[in-house]
Formats: C-alpha cells, sequence, structure tokens
C-alpha cells in the first residue's frame, strides 16, 4: 500500500508481478499471495496473471480508502442512529466548508448535478443521484477527510437501507422533496451562505433518517449462513459478514468461541481455505481471533479501529493535505463529540474521566486516552472513528501541540457537569492550544 501511494496510486498500472515482489520484500510466494489478498481487498489492486499482469492498482485512493472505513464501520454493527447522527454532522461540515471555499468551476458542476437529480425518471434513479451530488459537496468542500467520510457514509449506508427498499417504501413525493433540498443546497453554497446551507442539510438528514426508521431498517437483517446481498460479491467477505452477523445476533460475547476451525467451513458450507479467507478479513479490525493447537477455534473479539486509522491517515498523507487544513474540521467534529458525551455519559464514566483529569502520563499519551475516552464515551462509533483518523493524523504531523492540562480539565468538568454546550466551547480552545 505505501509502494502504491508513493507511486502517486497509477490507476491501470502494474506495480509488480508476483516474482518481482517475492524478491523486493525478501519474502515467499505464499506471504505475497496473502499481501495481495489484503489490498484487494480493500479495492486498491488487483492481482493478474499472464502477460503484463503482476499487481495491478484498480481503484482510487479514496475509493480504497473509504472502503477500509466503511468495512469497520459495517463489521462493528453500527446502529442507523449512529450513522444518521455522523451525517448530520460531515454533510453540514461539508455544505459549510463548500460554501466558504467553492470555485465557480464547481457551482456550475454541483448546479447540473442537482438539475440531473431534479429529472431522474424513477425513485431509484434519483437517490443514486442524490448519492453522488452529496459526495460532490463533500468533493467541493476542498477538504479531502470529508470526501474520505462521505464516502464511507455512503458505502454503509447502502448494506442498511438496501436500494430495493427505498424504492419501495418511498413514495414520488419523498423523493421530489429531496431533490428539492438538494437544490437549495446547492444554491446556498453557491451564494456563500453557509449557515443556510447547514440548516437545509440537517433538515434533510432527519427526513431520511425518519424515513429509514419507517421501513424499519434500524438494523441489517442478521440471518444465520454467508450474506443476500449485492456487495460483497466475493464468497469469502460474504462468509466474513455472515459470522459478524451471528456474533451480533448472540450479542457479542467479546472472548466466547465461535467454534473449530475444522466444523466452521460445514456450518457456512464453504472450504477450510474461504473460511480461513474469511477470518482474515476480521482479525484486522479485531473481530474474531483464531487461536490454535489443543483448545483452540474462533473466538469472538473486540472490533479495533486501529487498523482503519492508519489506511486513513495514509491516505490522508498521500493527497498532500496541510495539517493547518484538517485542524478546524477536527475541532468541529470533536465538539459533537464532547457535546454528545456531555448529554450521555453515565456516573462510572465521570469517574474514568477523573482519572484522565489526575494522570501522571505524558502530555502526548493523556491527549491519546481522552480523546479515545471521549470517543468512548458519545456513543457513537462512527463519529469515534472519524475523530480517531483525524487527531492520529494531525498528531503524526504536529508536534507543536501543547495539550494544555488546565484546558483539558475543563472540558472534563463540563461533561461530568452534563452542560453540552459548555463542553463544545472548551473543546475548542483545548484542541486550540
Amino acid at each position: 500500500m505505501e509502494d502504491i501511494q508513493a507511486r502517486g496510486w497509477p490507476v491501470g498500472q502494474s506495480i509488480g508481478t508476483e516474482a518481482e515482489l517475492m524478491s523486493r520484500f525478501n519474502v515467499s510466494r505464499a506471504t505475497i499471495a496473502e499481501a495481495a489478498r489484503q489490498v484487494e481487498r480493500h479495492g486498491a489492486a488487483l492481482m493478474r496473471r499472464g502477460v503484463g499482469g503482476g499487481l495491478v492498482v484498480t481503484s482510487s485512493a479514496v475509493a480504497a480508502s473509504s472502503r477500509a472505513v466503511s468495512t469497520y464501520l459495517e463489521l462493528s454493527n453500527v446502529t442507523i442512529a449512529e450513522q444518521y447522527e455522523a451525517v448530520r454532522v460531515i454533510e453540514t461540515q461539508a455544505a459549510r466548508f463548500a460554501a466558504e471555499n467553492i470555485s465557480e468551476s464547481h457551482i456550475h458542476d454541483l448546479r447540473a448535478r442537482a438539475a440531473e437529480v431534479a429529472a431522474a425518471p424513477d425513485n431509484l434513479t434519483l437517490n443514486s443521484l442524490a448519492m453522488q451530488l452529496r459526495i460532490a459537496v463533500a468533493d467541493a468542500s476542498g477538504c479531502p477527510p470529508i470526501g474520505l467520510f462521505q464516502r464511507a457514509l455512503a458505502r454503509v449506508l447502502t448494506a442498511y437501507v438496501r436500494p430495493d427498499l427505498r424504492v419501495e417504501s418511498r413514495d414520488r413525493e419523498f423523493e421530489l422533496r429531496i431533490a428539492a433540498d438538494l437544490s437549495q443546497i446547492v444554491e446556498a453554497i453557491a451564494a456563500g451562505d453557509a449557515s443556510l446551507a447547514e440548516h437545509i442539510v440537517r433538515n434533510d438528514a432527519l427526513r431520511r433518517e425518519n424515513r429509514a426508521n419507517q421501513i424499519a431498517a434500524s438494523r441489517p437483517i442478521l440471518t444465520k449462513g454467508p450474506l443476500r446481498r449485492d456487495s460483497p460479491t466475493k464468497l469469502a467477505e460474504q462468509v466474513a459478514f455472515a459470522i459478524r452477523d451471528d456474533i451480533a445476533a448472540s450479542g457479542w460475547p467479546t472472548g466466547a468461541k465461535l467454534g473449530d476451525e475444522a466444523e466452521l467451513p460445514g456450518r457456512y458450507g464453504v472450504s477450510p481455505w474461504v473460511l480461513r479467507q474469511a477470518v482474515r478479513i476480521l482479525e484486522p479490525h479485531g473481530v474474531v481471533r483464531m487461536r490454535r493447537g489443543q483448545g483452540g477455534g474462533l473466538f469472538v473479539g473486540r472490533p479495533s479501529p486501529d487498523y482503519t486509522v492508519e489506511c486513513a491517515v495514509a491516505y490522508l498523507r498521500s493527497t498532500g493535505i496541510l495539517v493547518v487544513d484538517v485542524l478546524s474540521l477536527r475541532q468541529r467534529i470533536f465538539q459533537s463529540v464532547a457535546q454528545l458525551a456531555a448529554l450521555r455519559a453515565s456516573p462510572s464514566d465521570h469517574a474514568r474521566l477523573r482519572e484522565i483529569a489526575e494522570s501522571s502520563a505524558s502530555r502526548a499519551e493523556t491527549h491519546r486516552q481522552f480523546c479515545a475516552l471521549l470517543g468512548d464515551l458519545c456513543r457513537n462509533q462512527v463519529l469515534s472513528l472519524f475523530c480517531a483518523i483525524l487527531d492520529s493524523f494531525v498528531s503524526k504531523n504536529l508536534t507543536s501541540e501543547r495539550h494544555d492540562k488546565n484546558a483539558r480539565v475543563a472540558v472534563i468538568e463540563a461533561i461530568i457537569a452534563g452542560d453540552g454546550a459548555l463542553a463544545r466551547r472548551r473543546i475548542n480552545l483545548y484542541l486550540s492550544s
């Protein structure tokens, strides 16, 4: 992946044959094959055989990175409420940044897209064009993290609220209302009216969430065995998501044994090789872990965002975005997270916050623990992941942040007091220190 990024993500080009890659990295054919499968899973490249073959870059950096993010979110079994709460945050920031930074060429493009949405002949086409327009707004913001997050959310929402349900459960009047909202958002952005654009975006997202709840899309259907879905199409991915769904249907019993390696292929109706590929999809995200030997088997893990954060940060670095251009977005998303933490933190959570306030660890380590705890307390896995990505990017590229202890304690006091407004204000001051 680093090699692909260093080459400028050259879609359509081979970065080396299997033999060349074995020599370059000084590893066996089996190791290169496994590495290639991992890269293929993220949609970054595909191993092709024959003349002119090799590991060929097959999709853009943002497409591969957004897939890594959306895969983690799906595997984490995020709820529809978490998704739309994140949608409101990301789409409002996309509208604001676009209104402040958009070029006239982008205005022309957004208006043309809005016209296409309004003229769509059927609900499915309209819905697809509408999502493409939202992604175009994110791109017009000039902020790569917003484009990354918007694409990831679009992928996850598609997995939860399937196109067939959207067509069957939405009347034409509802779809045309969506089209009208999008047209108004585009015009507010064109006028540079960020506040108006944000207001319309919030109403649009709320309307979409209400309809998703009306059609009982609070969670994807959990069924035993491989999923019946349009995406993913590869059998190993289908089995991976089927295992995840079985874990979710069981209440996510961390540490529990799912079965023996010899028994599981029969349960899912696949070969041992396919099962191993499915497990390799799940293990980097912490969903499961395979233990060998006596008493071994496949065990339920605790999903970890570390692998996904690393992939996303690597992508953001490849865009050449300056850290100063990420700081504003980080502040705005953390404001929402701090406010939600103030509203949702329990007394036991308050004790955890007090431990952070009294921590004697280094500034950098205490800051990392504090941000991770905020992500946990906001009770939104999507926003928590986005915060982790942004803060990791800033931390890796900016060493001058002081992470003032007094400012951090002030945020903690506001959260413990349940004062969301003050928590928003103080987290902004803390991240500016």
